[in-house]
């Protein structure tokens, strides 16, 4: 900004906060200091925008937005709580699956919401039997790492079922 230069910058805001639970697409920010341009970018972002069917135009995008802009405190204090829920979610999975053939994934070499490990042909039916509910593609079982219950003797269970599931 300070030299002057046109720049444009896109977020996945997905990810990062607990905004997740909102789906928001994302964000779009196009910066230029020729005053005199201002309206043919905005209609050319208009235009790319709509004729896209982009979700940039999405109210949970806006809320976002408008979350950053004027209640930025809440939701770094939402992120925070976020981060140490994942903290929470990993420490349990790395402790109960010792020993276990998943146990690679929830070692110090891996990290994030997900894993993906290969699983057994009848996976799917037997997680599914204990109201687990990952996602199954291809052979693999896509797990959300902060899907584990609070509960201990069910996260236990739940995470039993994964180790002797998937591999």
């Amino acid at each position: 900004i300070e030299a002057g230069a046109s720049f444009s910058i896109a977020i996945g805001p997905t990810k990062a906060f607990v905004t997740f639970a909102f789906r928001p697409c994302g964000l779009l920010l196009v910066y230029s200091p020729d005053a005199a341009r201002e309206k043919e970018l905005t209609t050319i972002l208009n235009t790319t925008l709509r004729a896209r069917g982009s979700a940039f135009e999405h109210p949970a995008t806006r809320a976002l937005a408008n979350a950053f802009a004027n209640d930025l405190n809440r939701l770094e204090d939402e992120h925070l709580a976020a981060l140490k829920r994942v903290a929470q979610a990993e420490r349990t999975w790395a402790t109960l699956t010792k020993e276990t053939p998943i146990e690679y994934l929830y070692s110090e070499q891996y990290a994030g919401l997900f894993r993906n490990p290969r699983c057994k042909d009848d996976a799917p039916l037997r997680i599914y039997n204990e109201h687990i509910y990952p996602v199954f593609d291809n052979g693999r079982c896509r797990q959300n790492i902060t899907g584990i219950p609070d509960d201990p003797e069910l996260a236990k269970r739940h995470i039993a079922v994964f180790a002797e599931q998937c591999y």
